[in-house]
């Protein structure tokens, strides 16, 4: 089933760069997204591919590994802004968050999120 573009939630920066546990890039760093109801299952998240409207809404390679500067990038090494999907892709109704887990590039957890992204009565939508 196709995802409902409408509903994906993208960040509101320019760019992503995430850091680790020493406040310094996660060059090479992985980033995992599963879905936060079964953290063995991959949950996708996507990226706006295209110039001008209508625009594409593409898969990010998930395990992702962070560029060179720690942003996250599409399949061609392009820095992109990440959208993020809270429905189940199997009916697009039912929510479905992500727990995501980004280790530096030796394997070393750096943090976790849960129940991303947050919302207080998960009412996201």
């Amino acid at each position: 089933m196709a995802i409902n573009v409408s509903k994906l939630i993208f960040s509101p920066t320019l760019q992503e760069m995430l850091v680790g546990k020493n406040g310094e890039p996660l060059v090479n760093g992985v980033i995992y997204l599963y879905s936060n109801t079964s953290r063995t299952t991959f949950k996708n998240w996507y990226y706006q591919n295209g110039n001008v409207d209508p625009y594409n809404y593409l898969p990010l390679p998930n395990p992702m590994t962070l560029s060179a500067a720690g942003t996250i990038v599409d399949c061609g090494g392009n820095d992109v802004i990440p959208g993020f999907y809270p429905l189940s892709e199997t009916d697009n109704s039912t929510v479905e968050k992500y727990f995501i887990q980004v280790f530096d590039k030796y394997g070393t957890l750096q943090f976790s999120r849960y129940n991303f992204p947050v919302a207080a009565d998960n009412n996201i939508i």
